[in-house]
């Protein structure tokens, strides 16, 4: 049909444009946009892998054996959605089809039931009928989740969220849904996206579990956070490296522990050198001030006083006579 200007107009209930959409690995079709009915489709698996704190991602990742179902919702012009037998009956009438470029490395039926059969990567995709519309996500089936690696976690009862990091076993693996607990909840709590609060000062652990069976437990430590920074004044000879030594007024505070993560500002690089861990070496006669600041704010300084270097020591003897 044309109107007077010779292009096309269209009837209320004829489909009227078509777009795809890809954002990572939910795919978003506009199948068809009626008078009364625009459908989204959301091709989805649920996939979650990497931190304690997870995310959607793409690839996806599945472990050998394993079966998903393809999430479908439909989306209507005002914004409701569409689910169950009522999608149903709209998709059938679109043709919807899923296809897999390697059924060898993962299958999927007609029903939208993805499953992983061989290592590898292979693409799902989606088409209707007509072909002109399509969707995909790439799928990697990897090896089956033995285990985390996971170092203990250090804290003070400064820190406001502390995140969990990890590694799989094998590196490749899926982790599956991840979830963090903590031992003693009086001296740390987890908040819903699997973040630690430090609440007291004390010694608990963090166990990381994964709905795929593996988990791991590390040892947590929350200390006080130093209210005061000291630093000694350092003597030096020129060529000679020493470090700066710098403390808090935590007794018993260890290194890598909160409030102990030092950066050093040196007065004068002509006098010495500093490096990021606070090692000096003398460069010529003379006195530097070293500014100290931990990841806190708190400050203090230290003077380096560089002297010539000793050639040799003579000793003497009192007379016998």
């Amino acid at each position: 049909m044309e109107d007077a200007g010779g292009g096309r107009v269209f009837p209320p209930n004829s489909i009227r444009k078509e777009k795809i959409f890809v954002k990572e690995k939910k795919k978003i079709i506009t199948i068809g946009r009626h008078a009364a009915f625009a459908a989204l489709l959301a091709f989805s698996f649920g996939a979650k892998k990497g931190l304690a704190t997870h995310s959607d991602a793409s690839p996806i990742n599945l472990q050998l054996g394993e079966s998903k179902q393809v999430e479908l919702t439909g989306v209507l012009r005002d914004g409701t959605t569409v689910t169950g037998d009522e999608l149903a009956a709209i998709l059938e009438r679109k043709g919807l089809r899923f296809e897999s470029m390697a059924d060898s490395v993962a299958s999927i039926d007609a029903n939208g039931r993805l499953t992983a059969n061989g290592h590898g990567t292979t693409e799902i995709s989606i088409y209707s009928q007509n072909n002109r519309l399509t969707a995909g996500a790439v799928v990697n089936v990897v090896e089956p989740l033995q285990g985390f690696e996971l170092d203990d976690i250090y804290a003070s009862t400064k820190s406001e969220l502390v995140q969990v990091e990890y590694t799989t076993i094998p590196e490749n693996a899926d982790a599956g849904t991840v979830t963090v607990t903590v031992g003693d909840e009086s001296i740390a709590r987890v908040d819903e996206n699997n973040n630690i609060i430090p609440i007291a000062a004390g010694t608990t652990t963090v166990t990381l579990s994964s709905d795929k069976g593996p988990s791991k437990t590390v040892n947590f430590k929350v200390t006080e956070a130093p209210k005061k920074l000291y630093a000694d004044d350092l003597y030096v000879e020129i060529g000679e490296t020493k470090s700066i030594n710098v403390y808090t007024d935590v007794e018993g505070l260890e290194a890598g522990e909160g409030g102990t993560k030092y950066t050093f500002e040196n007065g004068s690089n002509a006098i010495c050198a500093v490096n990021v861990n606070g090692e000096v070496t003398g460069i010529t006669v003379g006195e530097s001030t070293v500014k100290i600041q931990n990841e806190y704010g708190l400050e203090t300084e230290a003077t380096v006083h560089v002297t010539a270097k000793t050639s040799h020591i003579t000793f003497g003897y009192p007379n016998q006579n």
